[in-house]
């Protein structure tokens, strides 16, 4: 193999993983600050205990269990919390 074309798909494997690490990073980030905007609109304070919450994905479009029970924990209401918890 000559050294162009090594150059070649060593270039093509990391713009390859670039585009996977923003693939994956970017909508999960985006599903928590979702999951915060609802709870900062619905006047709640967005501070660790809430970021924390967030982090925990829906599952199938449901509020994961965990976000739910971490939301109520921090004193966040039911359906507040619920529909935050959609968007996690």
């Amino acid at each position: 193999m000559t050294s162009q074309k090594f150059k070649r798909i060593s270039m093509v494997a990391s713009v390859v993983a670039a585009l996977g690490v923003v693939a994956t990073a970017g909508p999960a980030s985006a599903t928590v600050k979702q999951c915060t905007g609802v709870v900062s609109h619905a006047g709640y304070v967005v501070g660790p205990k809430v970021k924390t919450a967030c982090g925990w994905p829906h599952v199938g479009g449901q509020a994961n269990a965990m976000c739910l029970q971490k939301l109520m924990l921090a004193g966040v209401r039911y359906d507040v919390a619920n529909t935050a918890c959609q968007w996690a």
